[in-house]
């Protein structure tokens, strides 16, 4: 991805047999927040590599496996360029005088959405007891949250930023299993956490449309088809 500055690793490995290229999909991965503006083109050769029309329906670029790929956003969506944060530099928009306090701030954050998840009736019973099956208590889970979101983000850490990339992603994805990331569940994951940020973070807009990219993100590794992914942007982003 030719983004500046690149909103996660500027190279990505895309199983394009489980999961389709569609320009939401490829938005997710990189940050972009308006999909119709990302072109492909062949690495090699440079040729764009068309994206073919569906009669208003789902569609996607005829890209190949094992084949470099380049993603650009076309000039015309300047403003999305500087509004894109790395996810690894999202740690400095919470909200705090130094260090410690912005920990504090998402680790609160995690408690909130976990104390939500834990009692709220909206919530879809199994989603609850995916989490309650691996511990009775909501704060035990809001820990681990809170330590994958503060290495994610770009927190004070003993890794690098290559160790970070090569380690936190595999083990997060590896607890995310096909039965926990139903399109139900990850719905309500997302209205679960909505609420929590406006409560924690009512003024820290920044902040929040970062979050919100960096769900989208993760969301785009797990094989939704393009109207889950709507559905998921339309919760993030509006």
């Amino acid at each position: 991805n030719k983004q500046q500055p690149c909103f996660c690793n500027p190279v990505i490995d895309l199983d394009v047999i489980k999961l389709t290229p569609s320009p939401l999909v490829i938005a997710a991965i990189f940050g972009v927040k308006k999909p119709e503006t990302i072109t492909i083109h062949e690495k090699d050769s440079g040729k764009l590599v068309p994206l073919p029309t569906n009669g208003g329906g789902p569609t996607a670029w005829p890209v190949e496996p094992q084949k470099d790929y380049e993603v650009c956003v076309s000039s015309e969506n300047d403003d999305n360029e500087e509004e894109v944060v790395p996810i690894n530099q999202i740690f400095p928009l919470f909200p705090g005088n130094d260090d410690d306090e912005k920990s504090s701030r998402i680790q609160n954050l995690s408690e909130n959405f976990y104390a939500k998840l834990w009692d709220d009736p909206d919530t879809p019973q199994g989603l609850r007891d995916t989490f309650v099956s691996r511990t009775s208590s909501s704060r035990i889970q809001a820990f681990r949250q809170y330590d994958w979101f503060h290495e994610t983000f770009g927190g004070p850490s003993y890794m690098n930023n290559l160790e970070r990339e090569k380690q936190l992603m595999p083990k997060v994805m590896a607890k995310h299993t096909a039965s926990r990331m139903t399109k139900e569940y990850g719905v309500a994951w997302l209205n679960i956490m909505k609420k929590a940020l406006e409560e924690e973070f009512p003024e820290e807009q920044k902040l929040k449309d970062a979050l919100a990219l960096y769900w989208l993100h993760f969301y785009a590794f797990f094989p939704y088809n393009d109207d889950d992914h709507k559905e998921f942007r339309d919760i993030c982003l509006s």
